[in-house]
């Protein structure tokens, strides 16, 4: 009897053991790293190593970042396409979206991001190889995405910041100042102070110097993230030797992307009016996208026209760049 069951025990197959993926990390878990990593990078960073080590984590985690800032990006983008201004007061544009070639635009955003991770996290993990280091692509990969999202973050507010300062000057220059400015009160309020602080006066509205701050306070602060985690990963004796490479790795990343990237860049905008429209009213030539505006302005100035012959041109512009973008569309 025993040795029946015995025999039997021993002909059933035995289930096979399951493999090991590595620590779970599900989307919530990559989106609740990325807010964290705002905060605290190198904490948040240390606590989910041997998750974000693993590659498919770690892929995940670059997916979701390059998802996430392509559409800040696009976000961007749309804001500076649609809103404008006559001059006398902010415009929201919609019409001037159906120029856009959506299609190559998030192509070419999802390609510039994603280059932008994968060709850095290349470029360290080289470093690493060279250095004789035994840290993983994956590993590189993570760390090179943590620093990502301060930079694509500081880089889309400055963008847009500047450019709503760009629209409230044009306001406030063309209405003489009656009308203010997206920061034309804090202006005033450092105009009023120069005189006791000795400062000199200048034109630049500080809405550029703000955005040119939060550009630069993202940029610095992803390079502090990279040097710090390279340095840190990489595990020299001599903590000085680890610097070294993570300068020279992320100098030659920079110096890449100076050259690459406002190339990339410039090819995302002129999809953004490559499929541009004009219509012709009055005899003048306007273009019906990003320059309407400044083409209304050129002919009433050329034309030397009254307030109400002025809006009636204004008037018949609009009615024809619907008509004909609408007609293009269909």
């Amino acid at each position: 009897m025993n040795a029946n069951s015995n025999a039997n025990s021993a002909a059933q197959p035995t289930a096979p053991a399951k493999k090991s993926t590595g620590p779970s990390f599900s989307f919530v878990d990559a989106l609740k790293y990325i807010g964290k990593s705002l905060i605290r990078p190198f904490q948040t960073f240390s606590e989910n190593l041997d998750k974000i080590d693993v590659p498919k984590n770690a892929f995940m985690l670059a997916g979701i970042v390059t998802l996430g800032s392509t559409l800040l990006y696009i976000i961007g983008l749309i804001l500076q396409r649609v809103v404008s201004t006559d001059g006398r007061s902010m415009q929201w544009l919609w019409s001037n979206l159906r120029t856009v070639d959506f299609h190559l635009v998030i192509f070419k955003s999802l390609a510039l991001f994603a280059g932008i991770i994968l060709i850095t996290a290349g470029i360290f993990y080289i470093a690493n190889l060279v250095a004789k280091r035994q840290v993983s692509f994956g590993r590189f990969l993570s760390l090179t995405t943590t620093a990502v999202v301060p930079y694509v973050i500081g880089t889309t507010l400055a963008s847009i910041v500047a450019h709503f300062t760009w629209i409230s000057s044009r306001i406030a220059e063309t209405t003489g100042g009656t009308v203010a400015s997206m920061f034309g009160d804090l202006d005033r309020i450092l105009d009023s102070i120069e005189p006791v602080t000795g400062s000199t006066s200048t034109s630049t509205p500080i809405g550029y110097h703000i955005a040119t701050i939060l550009g630069v306070l993202g940029l610095v602060y992803a390079i502090v993230i990279a040097v710090s985690l390279i340095s840190h990963e990489m595990q020299f004796d001599n903590k000085s030797h680890g610097l070294y490479y993570a300068a020279i790795a992320l100098g030659i990343t920079l110096s890449a992307g100076a050259i690459a990237i406002p190339r990339a860049e410039r090819s995302i905008h002129e999809n953004l009016t490559s499929r541009s429209v004009t219509v012709t009213v009055d005899g003048s030539r306007i273009d019906c996208g990003r320059h309407r505006n400044e083409d209304i302005r050129d002919h009433i100035s050329d034309n030397d026209l009254t307030v109400r012959e002025q809006a009636e041109f204004r008037e018949d512009v609009n009615e024809a760049c619907d008509e004909r973008m609408g007609r293009n569309r269909r």
